[in-house]
């Protein structure tokens, strides 16, 4: 049973565009049952979402969200009106935000809690895909702008106690792709990440996303590195794992930006 994934989280309110469902990845598209049909597989008590849209410029630290009630952030412009009428109801989680500190703490990260900050798209959105009741405790957690990859593995492995202990899942959100590029690149682009990540060898997974900016075609796929290392969150709790991620099904010409969507699920 998996307790960590990563989702591509599309541009802004993009999954909720009537347009988008012509190309697959509307409310109502394959792309969206494909990942509530994940979901299915595991009714967490809590979720902790590390969203490409928070992130904090303090060296070794993270933010955590510890809104009892949070709003929502629409941190996005020039959609149509009823996006920002979007709604999450999902209760917050102080007590875990308060587990979660500590546990970094323990780990060497500081952290700060934030009781007034909205949970932004990179949270809202993919639950909504993937956990519309909204009924489920949420947890957010950012990024850190200038950490390497080592940080956020690190920063992974240290919030497995805290999602473990409380039955919870991680949910990494960014994209796997978030610039454009050919076609021919995005195919050596993509089986670079698919041959790591779904990989059975920690050691080489590790390995291979610790130097991940010398990926093939990496500056092209991701110009900045924010969508791509809630990714590494993900490798980073998976770590000890006897088996890679496994990609979840989506429909086979779903593209953003050149590139194919992927979700993955630890």
């Amino acid at each position: 049973m998996f307790n960590s994934c990563f989702v591509t989280h599309g541009g802004g309110p993009s999954f909720f565009l009537d347009s988008f469902d012509a190309y697959g990845v509307g409310p109502r598209s394959p792309f969206t049952k494909g990942l509530q049909t994940m979901c299915k597989r595991l009714t967490p008590k809590l979720l902790v979402v590390v969203t490409a849209h928070w992130e904090c410029h303090e060296p070794n630290t993270v933010f955590i969200s510890s809104a009892a009630k949070p709003s929502l952030l629409f941190d996005y412009g020039g959609f149509p009106s009823h996006t920002y009428e979007l709604t999450y109801p999902a209760p917050g989680a102080p007590l875990a935000a308060e587990k979660a500190s500590e546990a970094l703490r323990k780990a060497g990260i500081k952290s700060r809690l934030d009781s007034t900050r909205g949970l932004d798209h990179g949270v809202f959105i993919p639950l909504m895909m993937m956990y519309p009741k909204a009924d489920i405790p949420v947890l957010a957690v950012s990024i850190n702008a200038g950490a390497d990859a080592g940080f956020h593995m690190k920063l992974g492995a240290a919030l497995a106690s805290v999602v473990e202990g409380e039955g919870g899942l991680l949910i990494a959100s960014g994209s796997s792709i978030h610039g454009r590029m050919s076609l021919a690149e995005y195919k050596e682009y993509e089986q670079w990440l698919l041959g790591l990540v779904t990989t059975p060898d920690q050691k080489k997974r590790v390995a291979g996303f610790m130097g991940y900016k010398q990926a093939p075609h990496m500056k092209k796929a991701h110009p900045t590195p924010d969508h791509f290392v809630p990714l590494l969150v993900a490798v980073g709790m998976s770590e000890g794992a006897k088996q890679g991620a496994v990609a979840v099904d989506e429909p086979a010409d779903l593209f953003f930006r050149g590139g194919r969507i992927q979700n993955f699920v630890f």
